[in-house]
């Protein structure tokens, strides 16, 4: 039983060098803010420069790496494909560019700029995540948490915030501090499918994979058509030689569903 590849080799034509969508993504993820900084991407987007596959660019509308949303934006607002962004949608603009310096990893560039940012677009909740998640990039856990506890608003939005919030401690191997914000989450959001899989997530980087399983199950019980969770059963399942083809089946589903 063979699932379908992680990555699928296609190529991208970036100016005097054709590369692999892998190599571009590498490129872009390590290099790209040097290389071409902000309005060099801008101009990039600008010369309908689209990148395909499992790289910068996944196959259908949604990016899968910063720089790929970045690029993703400005195909739409700098290309002619969406009206110009007007004054409301520089918060939204900032982000992207917040997100780069953090795929880059340069947080305290990504800092620095989210704190400019942030004085001309202070209620950009999207902005203030990132932020935030720049701050844990340094390593200053608390800091970035305080920022999100100023963004609980009691509404579905707070969703959001849970979430960042727990992949935050996550990262700082902080468990107990995680899974304390996903049952906050579970018992404000029971039957949304977007909690249990964060649980299943946080689960499985514990590699506790039968609560995994069981919290990406749950998930799917509210939603069996959710690509993101079906990949993400599928591949724990396979990565540890668990249930094959029911795997496989999985996986499939979720690329179909994904095209």
């Amino acid at each position: 039983t063979r699932l379908p590849a992680k990555k699928e080799p296609t190529t991208v034509d970036i100016p005097e060098k054709v590369v692999t969508a892998e190599e571009a993504d590498s490129i872009m993820q390590s290099q790209g803010l040097a290389l071409f900084g902000a309005e060099g991407i801008a101009q990039l987007a600008s010369l309908g420069i689209y990148l395909h596959g499992a790289g910068v660019m996944r196959v259908g509308r949604r990016a899968n790496t910063s720089i790929g949303r970045f690029l993703h934006l400005y195909m739409r607002n700098v290309a002619g494909q969406r009206i110009p962004p007007a004054a409301t949608d520089k918060g939204s603009i900032d982000a992207y560019i917040v997100d780069a310096y953090r795929s880059a990893k340069t947080p305290d560039k990504a800092i620095e700029y989210a704190q400019t940012a942030l004085k001309e677009s202070p209620d950009s909740r999207e902005l203030q995540i990132l932020y935030a998640e720049a701050l844990a990039d340094k390593g200053r856990t608390d800091d970035g948490i305080k920022v999100l506890q100023k963004l609980t608003t009691g509404k579905d939005e707070d969703l959001d915030v849970f979430s960042t919030m727990a992949s935050i401690y996550q990262r700082a191997k902080k468990f107990s501090d995680a899974q304390t914000v996903v049952d906050s989450a579970i018992k404000r959001f029971p039957d949304d499918e977007r909690v249990y899989f964060i649980q299943g997530a946080l689960y499985e980087k514990q590699n506790k994979v039968s609560d995994a399983e069981k919290a990406f199950r749950k998930s799917l019980e509210l939603d069996e058509n959710n690509p993101a969770t079906l990949n993400y059963l599928g591949y724990m399942l396979a990565d540890r030689s668990l249930k094959l083809d029911e795997a496989l089946k999985l996986v499939q589903k979720a690329v179909d569903l994904d095209r």
